[in-house]
């Protein structure tokens, strides 16, 4: 009897900007969000819409290997998309950032950092159609501003300097 040694191939993913990519190719790809496979995800990149942790199983020389694990704590911009309810300015910004929405405000906000950490937050009472945020108290980096207009969730990304 014959044994045929195989090295098993390894399986490693990076993120730049918002994209997890493998940094092999490989036969085929299948991703997974907190374990849980993700229905067609199954080309060598992927643009995380979620926080959560990530990796890819891929396929070579008839083997099945899991990658490394990326705790994603970005979001891509895909999942911004349509947001046209309200508008954030200057962005980015130092001292305070303004809000304009189209639509009822639901007074709470919050501010969220790029692991997914509520940093801020707080209630504003208006009937105006915007509203001032001091963030003079943030660190340098990248934010997310959700809160609520017409009972929908509306998040826009800025940037702290």
């Amino acid at each position: 009897m014959t044994f045929t040694s195989i090295d098993l191939p390894v399986a490693e993913i990076v993120y730049g900007d918002v994209t997890l990519t493998t940094t092999t190719t490989f036969s085929s790809y299948q991703w997974y969000l907190n374990g849980v496979l993700i229905e067609g995800a199954t080309d060598q990149t992927y643009v995380p819409t979620i926080q959560g942790e990530y990796y890819c199983v891929v396929t070579a020389n008839n083997c099945l290997v899991t990658s490394n694990v990326i705790i994603a704590p970005f979001l891509s911009n895909s999942s911004f998309e349509g947001n046209n309810t309200i508008k954030l300015f200057p962005n980015p910004a130092n001292d305070v950032i303004t809000i304009s929405f189209d639509g009822d405000f639901e007074e709470n906000y919050s501010i969220i950092n790029t692991l997914g950490q509520i940093v801020a937050n707080g209630k504003e009472i208006t009937n105006e159609k915007q509203i001032r945020i001091s963030v003079s108290n943030l660190t340098t980096g990248n934010y997310i501003l959700q809160m609520k207009i017409n009972g929908i969730v509306e998040k826009i990304k800025f940037v702290k300097f």
